[in-house]
């Protein structure tokens, strides 16, 4: 059974997949959280899950972390 905090993330990860679905682009860490109105631990724990499913991917530009969806279609076979 999932805790409430497990579901939390989940939730904000959703949330985060469809601001960039949405966007279509690239978002800072600091926009995604304030767009949704979470919190900057709320944001990292739902970026980690999104990060360790292959879900987005994430770079760094002037100093900034910044994420966007991944678009890889690379299959083996």
């Amino acid at each position: 059974m999932k805790t409430f905090k497990e579901l939390s993330i989940r939730v904000d990860a959703i949330n985060i997949w469809n601001v960039l679905e949405f966007k279509n682009s690239e978002m800072t860490i600091q926009e995604i959280y304030t767009s949704l109105s979470i919190s900057f631990e709320e944001a990292m724990l739902a970026i980690g899950w999104l990060a360790k499913e292959n879900n987005i991917f994430i770079d760094k530009k002037d100093g900034r972390l910044i994420l966007s969806k991944c678009h890889s279609d690379f299959s083996f076979g």
